[in-house]
């Protein structure tokens, strides 16, 4: 019976281990909403990619990357993938908001290295601003959530970045 249990008890954990490694899951890392996500294998291309999330977390990118800045345009996914494998934070937040609120993002570009910013104009419903280094991901719906600027100071230049100590290039 106890050999039963114990077998059992084993069986189960090995399904639990295996459904997690199958799907997105939450980043232990202290920060309430992060997502872990695993990169497909990634390598430069000069096509148009077909990102599998919007915005896109890692994979296939630009032979450039953009330069860490505050944009007020859209900038190619392509180019921020690139960024962020040289270690860098990418804030895409909504082109509706407030002047208030894209200056606390562009403050945090500003304020810290290896961070970029730009609009983007397919954040789902309610969302202020979506923070992503490589492989980790965390959707806000207001820029004052405290868990932004924890994400930028845990997650910038983080070994987890295939490139990370290429710097992120200033304009």
């Amino acid at each position: 019976m106890r050999r039963t249990r114990l077998l059992g008890a084993v069986l189960a954990l090995a399904v639990a281990v295996a459904a997690c490694g199958d799907d997105d899951e939450a980043a232990e890392d202290g920060i309430p909403g992060v997502e872990t996500i695993r990169i497909p294998p990634y390598e430069h291309t000069r096509a148009d990619v077909d990102y599998d999330r919007s915005p896109p977390a890692g994979g296939p990118h630009g032979p450039s990357a953009a330069p860490c800045a505050f944009f007020d345009q859209v900038v190619p996914d392509e180019l921020l993938v690139h960024t962020m494998e040289h270690g860098a934070v990418w804030l895409a937040y909504s082109p509706s908001l407030s002047a208030a609120d894209a200056a606390v993002i562009r403050g945090l570009t500003e304020d810290n290295d290896d961070v970029v910013a730009a609009p983007y104009p397919d954040l789902g419903p309610g969302e202020a601003v979506v923070a992503t280094s490589w492989g980790r991901q965390l959707r806000l719906d207001a820029v004052d959530d405290p868990r932004l600027e924890r994400f930028v100071a845990t997650f910038r230049n983080r070994d987890e970045a295939p490139e990370k100590d290429v710097g992120c290039e200033q304009p």
